[in-house]
């Protein structure tokens, strides 16, 4: 999770490349997640399995591609959280009685 989060887009945490590892701006594809946690594609699959039972990351559409966010309880990049990012785990942050948003 440490290696994947630097990756995460400001606002949408959105899994997206920086031009050294994917395109900046494009999601990441789980083989690029696999490259850069330094483990074989198999295994990444596995993780972000897990990850996305665990509600750590979820799937979502981005510009007509999937693309992999991650939960802002676990992890967030930017001052604040945009509404779509809420909306998406609302149902884990009303769970936890956390609010991302919060100092």
């Amino acid at each position: 999770m440490l290696k994947i989060t630097p990756y995460a887009s400001e606002g949408t945490n959105l899994l997206e490349g920086d031009n050294e590892r994917g395109q900046r701006g494009v999601p990441l594809t789980v083989k690029d997640l696999a490259c850069i946690a330094d483990c074989s594609y198999p295994t990444a699959r596995k993780i972000v399995r897990a990850f996305i039972a665990e509600r750590i990351l979820r799937r979502v559409e981005s510009d007509g591609r999937t693309a992999l966010a991650i939960n802002p309880l676990y992890s967030f990049n930017g001052k604040s959280a945009e509404t779509s990012l809420l909306q998406l785990f609302k149902w884990e942050i009303t769970e936890a009685g956390e609010d991302p948003n919060s100092e």
